[in-house]
């Protein structure tokens, strides 16, 4: 990988362990913080890699719910999903003049490209789940959309796409959510929720941590990577996130790889905030029906030198619900 170019998990992979700081871009937000920014999705798995299926490397929205309702100026005004989802305008200004595409926040689509580089992106944002109790928020969320999601066309059939065969670790992960209930039915929300929420738990139970020096970071032979994986509990970002991945789709739930900048509360002298090299980050992304693409980031805080997203307080129903 050369300079702030990332395209795949091999360039993630490479950039992540140089420990480069070098500077990205910076950017300000209507956003209440710092938010992630994609690059690019990685949406076919071929059992030994994963990487994009479209004409181009661009991290399309696809024609969900949530990317419509953006389109059209945001969810109402005064409703929850509104708080949970809120439309936002972001200015990105890149770093010197040898980069390619600039990164923007999911959700969102390029509005304004300047003749500097700068671009302008707006949308509806909605943080990547790190937690098991913003899933229920999505309940909130889902009705919200239901006049957007006519427009809606789904995920393509790469996002379901699994190996005819697993590894025996996967497998019996698998299996243990099956058994305890975790499967999805295709257009039930509630259902790929309940998959998600058991995916999130299993990840985030304490068992698992962050290193560097974990092998197979870079998606070469991934589906051998992740059996390994999961019994070692070890690695960064790219292994969490094609893992997740992988177990969201054997669990019916339509999933992608997404490659882009963790948030970092970092501000320079104007007051803009600064994205370096050091946040590089791979995350997963679901597709819930009558929402869209979600975001879902369950690699170790620890293992990051930046801030990840608060999870908002549950609703008194989400409570209840519990």
């Amino acid at each position: 990988a050369g300079g702030t170019r990332v395209e795949t998990l091999v360039d993630l992979s490479q950039d992540l362990r140089s420990r480069s700081a070098d500077l990205v871009l910076s950017y300000e937000t209507t956003a209440i913080g710092p938010v992630y920014l994609r690059l690019g999705v990685l949406d076919t798995f071929d059992g030994t890699t994963w990487r994009f299926g479209g004409p181009d490397g661009t991290a399309l929205e696809g024609s969900s719910a949530l990317f419509w309702a953006g389109r059209g100026g945001g969810i109402g005004e005064g409703a929850y999903a509104a708080d949970l989802a809120p439309f936002v305008t972001t200015t990105l200004v890149p770093e010197g003049v040898g980069n390619r595409a600039l990164p923007t926040p999911p959700g969102t689509a390029t509005e304004l490209v300047n003749d500097d580089g700068s671009l302008v992106a707006s949308g509806c944002y909605l943080p990547p789940i790190t937690g098991t109790s913003y899933l229920d928020t999505l309940f909130q969320l889902a009705p919200s959309l239901e006049r957007y999601d006519a427009q809606s066309e789904g995920p393509g059939e790469q996002t379901v796409a699994v190996p005819d065969q697993i590894p025996d670790v996967i497998a019996s992960v698998v299996n243990q959510a099956q058994a305890e209930g975790a499967g999805a039915s295709a257009g039930s929300i509630a259902s790929e929720v309940e998959a998600v929420r058991w995916l999130v738990a299993f990840f985030t139970d304490g068992s698992f941590s962050y290193s560097l020096d974990a092998p197979g970071g870079d998606g070469l032979d991934n589906l051998e990577v992740v059996n390994d994986f999961l019994v070692e509990r070890e690695g960064y970002c790219t292994h969490y996130a094609t893992a997740f991945a992988l177990l969201a789709r054997e669990l019916g739930v339509p999933a992608r790889v997404a490659l882009g900048y963790a948030p970092d509360p970092t501000r320079d002298a104007d007051g803009s905030y600064v994205v370096t090299m050091l946040q590089l980050h791979a995350w997963a992304e679901v597709w819930l029906d009558g929402v869209g693409w979600v975001g879902v980031d369950v690699t170790p805080a620890d293992g990051a030198s930046v801030a990840g997203p608060s999870e908002p307080d549950p609703t008194p129903e989400a409570e209840a619900s519990q």
